[in-house]
């Protein structure tokens, strides 16, 4: 079962109306896996936003997954997500992401990746997470995963 971490303020459901007029907003992480693992979510803390896609899909070795969260109706998308190897589970794959709705130099759409071992604190990856440039490779060193930012705005997609 997977592990709902606590850290952020509630966020309530939307009005159907409200949930219609976000249907175009939010983040879109289009997920190569090249391991051998396949990944089930183990864990999530979403501050602001909502899984639009079934969050128990597994990601597939070898093959591409699409995850998509929506857009809560004022904060845009924000949070940690992790998911670990269904075999040993020890091998991770650790997200952190910020994709607020309006965004400017002070507030950016900012991603990070951790694949391997889990990070110590993955609450402070998001505080250092990088900004994403537009169809630019991200590649840290020793994070084990790489991503580009194919669109970046009211709807991101990693």
């Amino acid at each position: 079962s997977r592990q709902l971490v606590e850290g952020c303020p509630p966020i309530g459901a939307l009005a159907p109306q409200a949930a219609q007029a976000m249907a175009g907003t939010g983040l879109i992480l289009e997920v190569s896996n090249l391991s051998e693992h396949t990944f089930r979510l183990d864990g999530e803390m979403l501050c602001s936003g909502s899984w639009r896609t079934d969050p128990d899909t597994a990601i597939l070795p070898g093959a591409k997954t699409q995850i998509e969260l929506a857009a809560a109706q004022f904060g845009g998308v924000k949070g940690l997500v992790w998911w670990v190897d269904d075999q040993k589970r020890d091998t991770y794959l650790s997200m952190a992401f910020s994709n607020p709705r309006l965004q400017s130099g002070i507030s950016p759409a900012v991603f990070t990746c951790i694949a391997g071992t889990p990070p110590a604190n993955l609450k402070a990856e998001l505080a250092h997470a990088h900004t994403l440039p537009l169809d630019v490779e991200v590649a840290p060193e020793a994070a084990g995963c790489s991503w580009i930012a194919t669109q970046v705005g009211p709807q991101t997609i990693i």
